[in-house]
């Protein structure tokens, strides 16, 4: 950085007259010298990262709402303003034109106590767990049909 009054090397900053300029140590005086300002050091506590979850709707929920609904004794009208919906929205999840958000599914189960939000990770995992223990199920084969794999386990086992 240059200096901005005589052109030499600038070594701080300062105001002068009110503007931020960069001052050499001989032109220092003409300005009032600008401190660093030391931003605090942040210790930030670290979280071990969660897989994101991916939630999901459940199928048939318009029937879920829908019976909910009645088994309250409510009208549409009076359970859109108890979410702060409007009517014909709620009319439009009930026959399922229309696929809620999670926000308002969650408003749903709260307000109507059922269960409208599936974890897909969950049951990704899960699917993915009954798939290994079905592919590590051992299978008949002849002679005929093996493999390296079956060669070396048996010899393993012997």
């Amino acid at each position: 950085m240059e200096c901005h009054v005589c052109g030499s090397d600038a070594s701080r900053e300062a105001l002068v007259e009110g503007a931020r300029v960069f001052l050499c140590p001989r032109c220092l005086h003409y300005g009032k010298p600008i401190e660093r300002e030391r931003k605090p050091v942040v210790t930030s506590r670290h979280r071990p990262e969660r897989p994101a979850r991916e939630l999901n709707v459940v199928d048939g929920y318009g029937k879920k709402i829908q019976a909910a609904r009645d088994k309250r004794g409510q009208t549409r009208q009076q359970l859109a303003r108890e979410l702060f919906i409007r009517e014909n929205e709620l009319e439009r999840l009930e026959h399922e034109w229309m696929r809620p958000d999670v926000k308002l599914a969650q408003k749903l189960e709260k307000a109507l106590q059922i269960q409208l939000i599936e974890d897909v990770s969950r049951k990704a995992k899960s699917d993915e767990s009954e798939e290994q223990s079905a592919t590590l199920k051992p299978r008949k084969r002849s002679k005929a049909d093996l493999t390296l794999a079956d060669i070396i386990d048996v010899k393993v086992n012997e």
